[in-house]
């Protein structure tokens, strides 16, 4: 019952603990809530069915290749051995649990980490997917379909979920 006393500067050197305590994945809802006194019971819900709206939330290709493509134009992967990445277009798969991003381009095996975290950067800067992790891929030839795979039993399984949340928050 310490989250019902926390106050104001208290509570933010908290919420500042825990993001540092998750340090790679700082981009998710912190509500804080009692059991005992039911304090902000709904605002839980609301928070978890928001983060599962956003996480199957569905971009076209278009508007994806509109903003990133321009994105990578201004900032392009680190050239490597000298030669360069040329990032061609870039998708996200429809059949996956977790958001997921295939990038196209010509030397997959150069683009490295920092340069991922900045595409998925770009990404939660220009869609809400708060509360859930990104998943990005590059690859040489275009085998879309091969990742599409993916947890596809558990998307029924999430459906089930959120329908289950969605009548208890409106009873």
């Amino acid at each position: 019952e310490m989250t019902s006393s926390l106050v104001g500067s208290e509570m933010c050197k908290e919420t500042d603990a825990i993001r540092a305590r998750l340090a790679p994945f700082v981009d998710f809802p912190i509500v804080y809530a009692s059991a005992l006194t039911k304090q902000r019971i709904y605002k839980v819900l609301e928070s978890a069915v928001q983060v599962y709206k956003n996480r199957h939330t569905k971009i076209p290709t278009s508007k994806l290749n509109e903003v990133l493509l321009s994105a990578i134009e201004n900032y392009p992967p680190p050239a490597h051995k000298g030669k360069y990445v040329k990032i061609k277009y870039v998708t996200m798969l429809r059949e996956t649990y977790v958001p997921t991003f295939v990038f196209f381009c010509n030397l997959p095996q150069w683009v490295k980490d920092p340069y991922k975290r900045y595409l998925e950067n770009k990404i939660r800067e220009n869609w809400n997917f708060s509360g859930t992790p990104i998943n990005i891929f590059m690859e040489k030839n275009k085998t879309v379909y091969s990742f599409c795979r993916l947890s596809r039993s558990l998307t029924d399984f999430g459906t089930d979920i959120l329908n289950t949340i969605e009548r208890l928050l409106f009873l």
